[in-house]
């Protein structure tokens, strides 16, 4: 599911558009499976060069560090990606990797803090797995996935190579941890 969701905004990048809201509730499951990117509510053109530098936008819970420090001009796929790998660290884990009683605790948590290893919250989680998500989760930018697609790629070679994160990850046909159509 989530290399699948990766692909959908892949293409949205690589039409020059940052979705820059995402979260499960953007998306719907089709009748075959497939994930279904909604909501560009919040969506940005590459060539509009972002917002207002110190501007925030987005679901406190998804956003990007360089989106929680309200570097709006910062933005680009990778923090798409971040995202990502939040709704990725949620499926995984049954768990969001921050949470603080206030928006400005957890967007200081997202800034400052490493979540915790997802091999700490469930031992199942395969080390590739756990390794891709932390690094779709990088606070720097630069030690993200360069693109959708080469996170996407090598979520899908682990899941390949691995015998372990077959079984240890949901199947076609099984229900995700995350429910893409429930409004979060």
């Amino acid at each position: 599911i989530i290399a699948d969701v990766a692909d959908s905004l892949g293409h949205a990048h690589s039409h020059g558009i940052m979705h820059r809201g995402v979260k499960p509730a953007n998306y719907m499951m089709t009748m075959d499976g497939t994930p279904m990117l909604l909501d560009f509510g919040l969506a940005i053109s590459a060539s509009e060069g972002g917002e207002t530098p110190g501007m925030v936008a987005g679901t406190p819970q998804y956003m990007s560090p360089e989106q929680a420090l309200g570097q709006a001009h910062r933005v680009d796929g990778r923090t798409d990606l971040y995202a990502l790998g939040v709704v990725f660290y949620q499926m995984l884990s049954g768990q969001m990797p921050f949470a603080a009683r206030s928006t400005h605790e957890l967007l200081r948590r997202i800034t400052q803090d490493k979540p915790k290893p997802l091999r700490q919250v469930d031992d199942d989680v395969p080390p590739q797995v756990e390794q891709i998500c932390l690094k779709a989760m990088s606070r720097e930018m630069a030690d993200r996935h360069s693109t959708m697609a080469d996170f996407a790629q090598e979520l899908r070679d682990a899941i390949a190579a691995s015998p372990q994160a077959r079984t240890a990850l949901p199947s076609s046909g099984e229900e995700p941890t995350v429910d893409f159509a429930a409004n979060t």
